[in-house]
């Protein structure tokens, strides 16, 4: 049915071009002995009957009743005709997500262009839909986690005939799939909403300078299949620093701001230096009254120290996190601006701007991720030189080394990074070496030296000028865009007072339950006070349907995630008082923030006016000193 597949368009273009290219082959549509439609899949010369042959609406709601469907994420494997989602619709939570993954795309078409009943459910922004391959599937998964809740807590629902459909290792790989991509949204919500705005701020105040930022896609048509070198700062760089330096002529060298200086230590010039951090120490260790070679490009995060970006001599690319949805949302307001998954470190950001060229192979150096045999965490003549297991304060763990058969020691932070790089090697067709020669393995990448992939992949022809390659490329933003963003920023200011009225009469509730409880041995009135703390949890579930503040407040969300239970399971008045009472301490520390949010907000508008006015001397720097008047 054409209405379904234009609304599978508008929220996953790729699924949708995938199914326009599927033929229903082998799955028939039956009436069942109710008189309900149900497909059959032709398997080995053998019928699987996708729904009960009998009562499959029946059959569907026993099914479901299997089903935790209070959890804020359910995945279920297998659609069928649909009527298991149907029922798990009507019964999950109202904010709750459901994902449902068909492996095979002709089930999936047989469903969507006979289920009338579906089109209305799928235009629920918290339903969303993959099909595919393994590898499609990934990639889906990757596009679509971040409209996911930061939660761990997931439930998986897997359809009857996924078991015997399916091959068991195939279904196994896809549940660890699931559990990869569920752990990587909760770790990319940070853990301190200070981050946050510190972020915001930076964002603002760095926002003169987003329309004059270069979008580096532009220069695929130069650089698509070229080599580039990404170098960071582990202790195994200095095994190849040397032959680093003989073929700098040749390939692009995209490095670390960790590891630049150490760079031109060596007389290498890196074409681009990457950063990502936002406190101010980075700016006084890698950035204040240093000197960068006129050559080298930065690439930035949107939200890193202002003063980075506003003393940055040369060309500046600068990123916003496709994965977080703040960082997001303003960098789509500015055409030449790069958004991208750009990890969490400066390594990640290098590796994929690389990625953003199509670069081919792109070739990982010093990327250690791991403690050397002697103990150390990052090559000398690096900021980090010298620092031990010791002095790194975290739990020593144990991962398979750079030679595919011993371990080496690392830590929980590195196998996150580790993590990323593996995650976002499975999605590219390119070609990824890692060449550090030491450290931890990294799956998915081919493990050889650098002398041997200088011989494999880099010619000895001299490489074109990167600078002057972004040199050509025109500023993609206008003042459109600027006041299109002005214009945002005045739509999320009249949503915090919305938002600000829910939590206040939240709080008001919250002090009528406070009165109720304090009577002991009033029953009828603990009843009343659950009532009412009904009434208060669906009052926030209206306060986190606002996406930009949802986003912005993710720790509180994780928190009351952690906390909470299901409120129809509490009867005791103490679980009540205890429920209760973090949930109020929660709605106070939001309403303390409101006015710091609106105050932040008007003063990013009022940048973004100075800037369409031509008063660009924003002179408004966030100093981390003055951090008391943020709210921790």
């Amino acid at each position: 049915m054409q209405e379904n597949y234009q609304i599978i368009k508008n929220k996953n273009p790729y699924l949708c071009s995938l199914l326009n290219s599927t033929s229903i082959n082998n799955i028939n549509y039956e009436q069942s002995k109710h008189g309900d439609t149900i497909l059959v899949a032709e398997y080995n010369q053998k019928k699987i009957y996708l729904n009960s042959k009998y009562n499959p609406k029946k059959e569907a709601r026993t099914r479901i009743e299997q089903v935790n469907v209070n959890s804020p994420t359910i995945f279920q494997v297998g659609i069928g005709y649909g009527y298991e989602f149907e029922e798990l619709y009507r019964n999950k939570k109202k904010n709750a997500f459901i994902i449902i993954i068909e492996p095979n795309p002709s089930i999936l078409a047989a469903a969507l262009n006979s289920n009338y009943n579906l089109q209305d459910l799928f235009n629920d922004n918290r339903v969303l839909i993959i099909s595919g391959s393994k590898i499609q599937i990934n990639e889906q998964l990757h596009e679509v986690k971040k409209h996911f809740p930061f939660s761990k807590e997931i439930e998986l629902f897997v359809n009857h005939y996924a078991f015997t459909l399916y091959e068991q290792s195939n279904l196994k790989e896809l549940i660890e799939l699931i559990k990869t991509t569920i752990i990587a949204r909760y770790t990319s919500a940070g853990n301190d909403i200070k981050d946050t705005l510190i972020g915001i701020r930076h964002m603002f105040t760095n926002s003169p300078h987003f329309p004059y930022s270069k979008n580096i896609e532009e220069l695929q048509k130069y650089y698509k299949g070229m080599p580039i070198v990404c170098v960071a700062s582990g202790p195994s760089l200095d095994k190849n620093i040397n032959e680093l330096y003989n073929i700098q002529e040749h390939v692009l060298i995209f490095c670390a701001d960790t590891s630049y200086e150490k760079l031109l230590n060596y007389s290498i010039i890196p074409d681009a230096v990457s950063t990502t951090e936002r406190m101010k120490k980075v700016y006084d260790l890698f950035y204040k009254n240093k000197t960068f070679h006129p050559n080298t490009v930065l690439f930035a995060e949107g939200l890193v120290y202002p003063e980075i970006l506003s003393e940055f001599p040369n060309a500046k690319a600068i990123t916003f996190r496709s994965t977080k949805y703040v960082e997001n949302r303003f960098g789509e307001f500015f055409k030449s601006t790069n958004i991208e998954d750009v990890g969490s470190s400066c390594a990640h950001m290098s590796f994929a701007m690389a990625k953003r060229l199509k670069s081919d192979p792109i070739i990982l150096l010093g990327q250690d991720l791991a403690y050397s045999e002697e103990g150390y965490s990052h090559a000398n003549s690096t900021y980090m030189e010298g620092k031990t297991i010791e002095e790194a304060k975290q739990n020593v763990e144990y991962t398979i080394a750079y030679d595919g058969v011993s371990k080496v020691k690392t830590h929980a932070t590195w196998n996150l990074f580790r993590n990323w790089f593996e995650e976002q090697i499975s999605q590219t067709p390119n070609r990824i070496i890692n060449a550090t020669e030491g450290g931890a393995f990294i799956h998915g990448a081919e493990h050889i030296s650098l002398k041997e992939t200088v011989e494999r992949y880099i010619s000895s022809n001299k490489k074109r000028s990167f600078i002057e390659d972004m040199g050509k490329l025109e500023p993609g933003s206008t003042n459109e865009d600027m006041k299109n963003f002005a214009d945002f920023i005045d739509f999320q200011l009249s949503n915090f007072e919305e938002i600000e009225k829910l939590l206040k009469k939240i709080d008001r509730k919250i002090e009528i339950i406070h009165d109720i409880v304090s009577i002991k041995k009033n029953v009828l009135k603990q009843d009343l006070a659950k009532r009412i703390l009904k009434q208060c949890i669906q009052y926030m579930d209206q306060v986190w349907e606002y996406d930009h503040f949802r986003s912005i407040v993710v720790p509180i969300i994780l928190q009351l995630n952690q906390h909470g239970h299901d409120i129809n399971v509490i009867s005791t008045r103490k679980e009540i008082i205890k429920y209760y009472e973090f949930l109020w301490g929660k709605v106070r520390q939001l309403l303390q923030l409101m006015p710091i949010l609106r105050e932040e907000y008007k003063r990013g508008k009022a940048v973004i006016l100075n800037q369409l006015n031509n008063n660009v001397d924003n002179n408004d720097f966030f100093i981390e000193e003055t951090m008391e008047e943020i709210y921790e």
